[in-house]
């Protein structure tokens, strides 16, 4: 009996220690959100490589090289396609991280490219 009620105790205080931690996520302002950060959420930002591409949490889009254009992105997670109506400029996603991204421009000449994140 005492064994059973020494397990119950420390199954109690387990439950307890797992129910207080932390699932979310902390945005640079230091507030706590939460839920995970999406693959498509990792773009938004100004990125530079061939030309600068910033894309915003609204879908909306600018890429500048030599001029500016404006439009639409999206991001299909199921087959890792970045896909704006700029210019065609639409690629398969190879590699994502918080400060690059590489990609296949799915147009043309399916040239690599890679873009690192601008710092603001």
């Amino acid at each position: 009996m005492k064994k059973v009620l020494f397990l119950a105790v420390v199954m109690v205080g387990l439950f307890s220690f797992a129910a207080c931690t932390n699932d979310g996520i902390t945005n640079e302002g230091g507030e706590e959100t939460s839920g995970t950060v999406s693959e498509a959420d990792m773009f938004i930002g100004t990125w530079s490589g061939h030309g600068e591409w910033t894309f915003n949490a609204d879908g909306t889009c600018m890429y500048e090289y030599f001029d500016q254009y404006e439009g639409h992105w999206t991001y299909d997670s199921e087959s890792r396609t970045l896909i704006t109506d700029v210019l065609e400029w639409n690629w398969k996603i190879i590699n994502v991280s918080e400060n690059m991204w590489t990609g296949e421009h799915l147009a043309g000449s399916k040239d690599t490219y890679t873009y690192s994140r601008v710092e603001i």
